[in-house]
């Protein structure tokens, strides 16, 4: 019901009623603390979803649900780099196109901090290079398919 409710855009009634149950059934807390992280993404509130997988992974760090979260929330709040470490940590989390797309941002964040000024320019260089090269794969990949 509450999943419904946050669908709806009723997220407010939705958290309300989580948090009642979670009073009333204490022994399903890590199921109403997945229903609240899905709530929390529907509000747009990551860092609030991100908190709430925290917790259900202190409890239960192989939560697979948990860890698919956190590293989505991650890829969501511009941290691309930081998800597919996490990603990678965890084979079989995500469907190849999240993957994908995780890859996709961090490649283009590399390209982006390559133009920044810094004072170690021929590796900033070798790195962006290295972005671009995938990129181009990535493209002649999605050409091959019929995707481009």
């Amino acid at each position: 019901m509450a999943l419904a409710l946050a669908d709806m855009g009723e997220a407010e009634k939705a958290m309300a009623l989580l948090k009642k149950l979670g009073r009333q059934h204490p022994g399903q807390r890590q199921k109403i603390l997945k229903a609240q992280a899905y709530v929390h993404e529907v509000k747009r509130a990551y860092f609030s979803a991100l908190k709430t997988y925290e917790q259900i992974l202190a409890a239960n760090p192989v939560d697979r649900d948990a860890l698919r979260g956190r590293i989505l929330i991650a890829a969501r709040l511009g941290a691309p780099h930081l998800a597919a470490g996490m990603a990678a940590r965890h084979p079989g989390l995500l469907s190849s196109k999240e993957l994908a797309t995780i890859r996709q941002d961090q490649t283009a964040i590399t390209i982006r901090w390559g133009r920044l000024p810094t004072h170690r320019r021929q590796e900033a260089d070798k790195e962006t290079i290295e972005a671009v090269t995938i990129l181009e794969n990535r493209l002649q990949q999605l050409k091959e398919a019929g995707e481009s």
